[in-house]
This record gives structure tokens, C-alpha cells and sequence, in this order.
């Protein structure tokens, strides 16, 4: 996330402190490991409808952070399992999102 954007969601958020925003958006990358593993196991059961809640308070937590690159893909998650679009395509998307979260920078 470079300064302007970071400067902008501040903005968004009414001033919020820069320091207040870090470490709420670490606190969230913080709990990501344990929803990606949680989110593993379920697909690895079959249960799909589990791998959408979980990834659906992904999608929730990241948004209300403005931390759009992991809301996207949450997001895309999510809609693989609601369309139903086959085991491949989900286990694509937890992979997208593992990158994206291993790959995002305050």
C-alpha cells in the first residue's frame, strides 16, 4: 500500500490515526493464518459452506480496512463457492488468496 492510498483510506476512515490504522490492519493479518488454515480443513471436509462464511468475514474485515487486494479475492472466494464452480476453482482461489495475503504491505 503506498502513501497516497494509505492517505486516502485515513481520509475515509474520518482522520483515523495512521498508527491506530497499522495496527488494526496488522492485528487482522495477525488472524489470517488461522482463517486460511480453518478454510483449508473445511474444503478438505467437503464443507463448502464453511470455506464461504469463513471467507466471507474475510471479505467483511478486509473491506471495512479498505485493504481491497485481500477483499477481492475473499470476495472471489466466496462467489466460487456460491456459484458452485467445482473443487479446481476453489482451491485456486485459497491459493489467490494465500499469495495476496503473503504478499500485502502496510
Amino acid at each position: 500500500m503506498d502513501n497516497s492510498e494509505k492517505a486516502k483510506i485515513l481520509r475515509e476512515l474520518g482522520g483515523m490515526d495512521e498508527a491506530v490504522y497499522d495496527g488494526l490492519v496488522k492485528d487482522m493479518l495477525g488472524e489470517l493464518p488461522g482463517q486460511i488454515a480453518e478454510i483449508k480443513e473445511f474444503f478438505n471436509q467437503n464443507n463448502f459452506e464453511s470455506v464461504k462464511r469463513v471467507a466471507h468475514c474475510i471479505h467483511g474485515t478486509a473491506a471495512n480496512f479498505r485493504v481491497y487486494s485481500i477483499q477481492r479475492v475473499a470476495a472471489s472466494l466466496e462467489d466460487a463457492v456460491k456459484t458452485s464452480k467445482g473443487k479446481d476453482d476453489i482451491r485456486s482461489k485459497i491459493g489467490e488468496l494465500e499469495k495476496v495475503i503473503r504478499e500485502f504491505t502496510i
